[in-house]
């Protein structure tokens, strides 16, 4: 038994890169000599694979074709805790080899086995009961030729159809050189995974996985390709994906903005199989709804004063071990609808890309007809009868399909860079704005200027900065609506982000605070564009994409 693994692939890989794996073995030069590995995915046998040597003398292959399929993805909007598994998003792995060749096995002596020649050998040979062997360089010549195992009285010896005339030494091999399979020992030194990301070819032959090393001493990457600063939009959604093979590295959640610094506890920082990698959310929606609520800090995590956020994790004596990433907040409105985005990105991660300038909907409709004839049999006037209203083709059914062309706001070329991500993804999402409900109508005293904007006296409030409220019954239409609040003063007065214009108060005022009520719609869709169109501001070197898309189900209409 003598193959050597001279090469392994690491801890884990990305599926969609190359698997290499390199073997060597001793017995190489053996006739029809080639590699048999078995590939098990997840401890279940999934396929066999056999390898000649290369040029060289050893045995290289890719095992990432036989193993992509086993990895998906993980999304689950309705769950908003902020840490969670991801069992669909890795596997792991392992291999066990054999070597197959024309396999010559010596004899030590023959002895007499009921009138016919019992071959002994010196060590357990690999023939089966009905096998054909060929009996070669025998010291008795009559034994040379082709005969017929009949049985094996032991694992060291066989009883063929060939007559017993005296003892003597030789070789064995099946007929027609048939190749034997034997079983080695040799296997991978730690237990393989592969995860669902993919690494650009020209950074994969420098892939490392202690790059990803969540520890004091690794500062490990996120499993994502999101640059160092993100724009994000309050309600956006974005996951991070990470290695997390050490308990307790990964206890924290740690996100530092203006109002404080806040952690979040990791129910599954002990690692086990079904912890290997997790997810954690990191988007404006995902902290401000987390279940259960930040451990430590004192809320909102973010105000109307927030600009920047940065996350990272923390072991279980709240130091870093993860790099650091910062989120960039988008207030910016249009009078378009936003068409928000989520993706699998390259790295595994979820994230999202918003379209909220100008859009446009085509529909198209594809109907399936018969033809008939005209008019009908009536039973109760036994004759056929005609109407002018009568139609000669009649429809089964439409389908109608929706095609979207929508435009992103102007932004940076490094979130720019990210449309290339999006395009190619194997996974899009359309998720529409989430839905949300008011508590009861509370009685405004008065309205009166703060520096410009708009604040509102009233009874104890219990609102926080943050919080968007709407006002109702003011006679000026213009302020009946949805505000964010900006500052709270004290418990019964708070400012919101709309401009004073010296409205009088005339006492049937109303303001009420908006609540998260249900998640949004999660469709799917196909990237329709293989390019962009694109749209440079050169005065601040912003950039404007186009692209387009079509839900990945028809709307049916049967007839």
């Amino acid at each position: 038994m003598a193959i050597t693994i001279k090469v392994e692939p690491q801890d884990f890989t990305p599926a969609y890169n190359e698997v290499m794996v390199v073997l060597d073995s001793t017995n190489k030069a053996e006739p029809k000599f080639q590699y048999v590995v078995d590939i098990n995915v997840g401890g279940v046998y999934s396929s066999r694979i056999k390898i000649q040597s290369n040029p060289a003398g050893y045995g290289v292959f890719n095992l990432s074709k036989h193993l992509e399929s086993y990895v998906s993805s993980n999304l689950d909007i309705a769950d908003k805790t902020l840490f969670k598994k991801i069992e669909d998003s890795y596997v792991d792995y392992d291999i066990d080899l054999s070597e197959e060749y024309v396999l010559t096995t010596s004899f030590t002596s023959v002895s007499n086995n009921g009138g016919f020649c019992q071959y002994n050998y010196a060590a357990p040979h690999n023939f089966v009961d009905g096998d054909f062997v060929t009996v070669s360089a025998s010291t008795v010549p009559a034994y040379d030729g082709v005969q017929e195992v009949t049985s094996l009285p032991s694992p060291s010896a066989i009883v063929t159809t060939e007559v017993f005339s005296a003892t003597a030494t030789g070789d064995t091999v099946l007929s027609n050189d048939t190749t034997t399979i034997i079983a080695d020992a040799a296997v991978f030194s730690t237990t393989k995974y592969i995860v669902n990301n993919v690494i650009d070819w020209v950074d994969f032959p420098s892939f490392d996985i202690a790059d990803y090393d969540i520890s004091p001493a690794g500062l490990g990457e996120f499993l994502t390709n999101l640059p160092v600063i993100t724009d994000v939009k309050l309600n956006d959604r974005c996951t991070f994906n990470f290695y997390n093979p050490v308990s307790g590295e990964a206890t924290y959640l740690y996100v530092v903005s203006n109002t404080g610094t806040f952690k979040y506890s990791n129910s599954f920082a002990s690692t086990s199989a079904s912890t290997k990698f997790l997810s954690v959310g990191i988007a404006p929606f995902d902290l401000l709804n987390d279940t259960p609520a930040v451990v430590s800090g004192a809320l909102p995590v973010i105000d109307g004063d927030t600009d920047t956020y940065t996350v990272y994790l923390a072991d279980a004596t709240d130091v870093k071990t993860s790099e650091e990433k910062v989120f960039k907040i988008d207030r910016k409105c249009t009078e378009h609808p936003n068409y928000r985005l989520m993706y699998l990105n390259k790295g595994g991660s979820f994230s999202t890309f918003n379209f909220d300038l100008a859009s446009s909907k085509n529909v198209s409709v594809e109907k399936k007809k018969y033809n008939k004839n005209y008019g009908e049999y009536d039973n109760s006037l036994v004759e056929y009868t005609y109407a002018t209203s009568d139609r000669g083709t009649s429809i089964l059914d439409t389908d109608i399909t929706e095609s979207y062309t929508i435009n992103s706001n102007y932004i940076t070329e490094d979130m720019g860079n990210l449309i290339e991500d999006l395009i190619i993804s194997p996974e899009v999402y359309h998720l529409s704005d989430n839905t949300y409900t008011y508590e009861a109508a509370k009685a405004i005293t008065t309205v009166v200027d703060y520096s410009g904007l708009t604040q509102v006296n009233m009874g104890v409030h219990g609102y926080n900065v943050g919080d968007v409220v709407k006002f109702e019954n003011f006679t000026n239409p213009t302020y009946n609506r949805e505000y964010t609040i900006v500052n709270v003063l004290t418990t019964t007065a708070f400012v919101v982000n709309k401009s004073w214009t010296g409205i009088s108060y005339v006492g049937s005022e109303q303001v009420k605070r908006r609540i998260y009520n249900a998640d949004g719609v999660l469709r799917a869709i196909d990237i329709s564009t293989s390019a962009t169109k694109i749209k440079k501001r050169i005065t601040d070197g912003l950039i404007n994409y186009t692209i387009g898309f079509n839900y990945s189900t028809k709307n049916n209409v049967q007839r």
